[in-house]
């Protein structure tokens, strides 16, 4: 898998619920955890766990993710680069 592979639904929801800084009312389940760790594989956001609480926030490719719809390194839009920068 790429990091620019798409992402499934529950890790776009998750990277959205990050993006709009919502706190989950219940802990974390184990497939918000699978999601989360294949959104920082990916390198869209950051995970620090400590005392039970989980802190997951968006990296810059995360925020891009979000505005554009996917990911920066994605190559089949690396020519959408080129043309911006002209």
């Amino acid at each position: 898998m790429h990091r620019w592979s798409s992402l499934n639904k529950r890790q776009l929801a998750l990277l959205c619920r990050l993006a709009n800084s919502e706190k989950s009312e219940k802990p974390w389940d184990a497939d918000e955890f699978r999601a989360a760790y294949a959104l920082r594989d990916r390198g869209l956001v950051t995970i620090k766990r400590s005392d039970g609480e989980v802190d997951a926030r968006l990296t810059e490719a995360g925020t891009f993710y979000i505005q554009h719809g996917h990911h920066p390194d994605d190559p089949a839009h690396a020519t959408n680069k080129k043309t911006a920068e002209v």
